[in-house]
């Protein structure tokens, strides 16, 4: 019988431990719990980190809690869970059988509900605990089972005994009368700061509102008002708003307006974890801080934030600033990723061809904003993000992009560049988009396993559709569920396609996503994979994994070490340079003409080194030659191909540092 105690460390993360505790009141932690899902209904979840329910599709979750040492009599009891996705009409509790097992149930052997419900919540908000009062039920020591289930097509999501703040089983006894002190509050972390940087448009000037956004790495903040907003000391009254939640529970980013007298170099000081002493400013929609209101030209007053902090951040996922590695032989993007010659302005200058769009333009210039902290990526990722999101028409499934000839192209759908501007803007209108963008992409996606035949794959379109998933999922209000079982379903297609194909394959520990070269769209005959290509698929698996969290994360790293491998091995002509096209056991490779793809590779192949533990010599020397090879003759002879080689692998210093 143990009570959690939540203990602050050094500001980041948790610390959890164990007290004996109080004499009449005692916390239990679930000992077992799963969720299942109506729409994969074979499906064993018991080791995910978070348990749901909804009502469309219909997903219910079982929890189960051991109580042991009572004394005397129970007088009150409650199962309480914390909330990471909320909802308007929360689910139901109810009783059920002992008949389940946590890593076997699914939906089609789940035990039914014993009686009536125990209790029904309305609004479930966000980072905070609901209660349900069983005390009818919990009356002695002993095992007790519960189902929670909801009606509600506005499902809820709630850490599970695999995350931070697991479901709780309070049992309060008559051996004393006094109220027992509540649970302890989430940790509040030590005070963190970071400067913001003004810089007003040409003819703005005076008091303007000021809108930004300030992302916070796992486990920073956990109270979206301990913020402060100073200006040469002199605290600011300030509106905040928490915009979306790490899997931990702590928040992911807050935006920020206020109302200050502009100047170009203006500092403004952001004191997280510290309650601000004046009080706050009501929030206004952000289109009213733009000129014009859709963003295309961006803010009335652009606030920059040091590369430092948002690559510390993980806001744009893993990268490391450019002057971290300058000076070594990680620096080789520090000349190939010249964004000075691919901004905004050479883009809208080629915008009428789809081929400049590809590889998600905005997420490329997003991270180059996270590496360098400058107005230049800045600018051109939040205008040409802007230009994205207003070419979209219509909604859900029937959403079009704006992009040429590209409406039903799923490589060119993307929500990462939509999720990441709603990250640093507070913009709801992006956080919609991606939302709509996500859905469209799984109706061009419906079926991501692969026959074996010359059914079309691709590893980009795999990729970008998983990507399309998981991002869409970190900033949604009200479709988590949605989006986490397309990608839970897309991911459970990949990594069966790694292990079944080609058949005469038998190397169990080095493995891409074989396909035959005709469902690739190409002539080569042969079964094979696309260093290249397979690059953005490492991607989304990597997101996926950090996202998701549990046996699912270390199978999606651990077909990332697969890849890795076998495109170190297998993937290189005799002067290491990386294939366009490899032959899976085969001496049918196509060399690339040109010098495109020695990053992708590099990326991939650091990633598996990374991810495989940081031992594997052969895998480190693969990674390190191709960056080398990148650094020394990388062209970009198109914008399309500076898009994919500053896009995802840009990040390969992260793996290596």
């Amino acid at each position: 019988m143990t009570r959690i105690k939540v203990i602050a460390l050094a500001g980041f993360g948790l610390l959890l431990g164990a007290t004996p505790s109080l004499a009449a009141t005692a916390t239990f932690t679930a000992t077992a719990d799963a969720k299942v899902d109506s729409t994969f209904p074979t499906a064993s979840y018991g080791t995910a980190t978070r348990v749901v329910a909804d009502g469309t599709p219909k997903i219910q979750s079982y929890l189960r809690f051991a109580v042991a040492g009572l004394s005397g009599t129970v007088s009150r009891a409650k199962v309480r869970l914390f909330v990471s996705d909320p909802s308007a009409d929360g689910p139901a509790l109810y009783r059920t059988s002992s008949t389940w097992s946590e890593l076997s149930v699914n939906w089609n052997n789940r035990p039914a509900p014993i009686g009536s419900a125990l209790g029904d919540i309305g609004v479930a908000t966000s980072g905070t605990w609901i209660e349900y009062d069983v005390t009818s039920v919990v009356t002695a020591n002993g095992t007790y089972d519960f189902l929670l289930s909801g009606p509600s097509g506005d499902g809820s999501t709630y850490h599970s005994r695999e995350a931070t703040y697991k479901p709780q089983l309070v049992v309060e006894t008559s051996a004393i009368t006094a109220e027992p002190p509540p649970p302890p509050p989430p940790p509040t972390g030590t005070v963190l700061t970071v400067d913001a940087t003004l810089q007003p448009r040409s003819g703005i000037s005076g008091t303007q509102r000021v809108n930004f956004a300030v992302p916070f790495a796992p486990g920073q903040l956990l109270d979206p008002d301990a913020i402060r907003v100073m200006s040469a000391g002199v605290e600011q009254r300030a509106a905040r708003r928490e915009l979306a939640l790490h899997p931990d529970g702590s928040i992911r980013s807050v935006q920020i307006q206020l109302d200050t007298t502009v100047t170009a170099g203006k500092v403004l000081q952001i004191r997280a974890n510290e309650m601000p002493t004046t009080a706050a400013i009501p929030m206004v929609a952000v289109s009213t801080t733009l000129e014009p209101a859709d963003g295309s030209m961006g803010p009335k007053v652009w606030v920059r934030l040091p590369a430092a902090w948002l690559s510390a951040s993980g806001i744009t996922g893993p990268t490391v600033t450019e002057a971290s590695v300058e000076g070594t032989t990680l620096d080789a993007f520090d000349t190939s990723c010249d964004y000075q010659n691919h901004t905004v302005t050479q883009f809208l200058s080629l915008q009428t061809s789809r081929d400049v769009w590809l590889y998600d333009r905005g997420t490329m210039m997003y991270r180059g904003y996270a590496r360098r902290g400058d107005l230049l990526t800045l600018e051109s990722a939040y205008r040409e993000t802007a230009i994205y999101r207003n070419g979209i028409t219509g909604v859900d499934a029937s959403t079009r992009i704006g992009v040429p000839t590209a409406a039903d192209d799923l490589k060119y759908h993307y929500t990462q560049n939509l999720a990441i501007h709603y990250l640093l803007t507070g913009d709801d209108r992006f956080r919609e988009s991606a939302e709509d963008v996500g859905q469209r992409a799984y109706a061009l996606w419906t079926s991501p396993g692969y026959a074996g035949g010359s059914d079309f794959w691709t590893e980009r379109n795999a990729g970008f559709a998983l990507l399309a998933y998981v991002w869409a999922r970190i900033v949604t209000d009200d479709m988590a569920v949605y989006f986490e079982g397309k990608a839970d379903a897309a991911v459970d297609a990949y990594l069966s396609m790694q292990g079944t194909y080609p058949t005469n394959w038998s190397d169990l520990g080095a493995r891409c996503f074989g396909h035959t070269a005709a469902s690739h769209g190409e002539s080569y005959n042969t079964w094979g994979c696309s260093p290249w290509m397979s690059a953005i698929l490492a991607d989304g698996l990597d997101v996926y994994a950090t996202d998701r969290g549990g046996a699912r994360a270390t199978n999606a790293r651990s077909a990332i070490v697969k890849l890795g491998k076998i495109m170190a091995r297998d993937g290189r002509d005799s002067n290491g340079k990386p294939y366009y096209w490899m032959g899976i056991g085969s001496a049918a490779d196509e060399v690339d003409p040109y010098h495109e793809h020695w990053a992708e590779s590099a990326y991939v192949v650091a990633m598996a080194w990374h991810h495989g533990g940081r031992s594997d010599a052969t895998l480190k020397t693969a990674a390190t030659q191709l960056l080398a090879g990148h650094k020394s003759y990388a062209s970009s002879p198109h914008m399309r191909s500076f898009n994919w080689q500053c896009r995802s692998a840009v990040a390969t210093p992260y793996y290596l540092k």
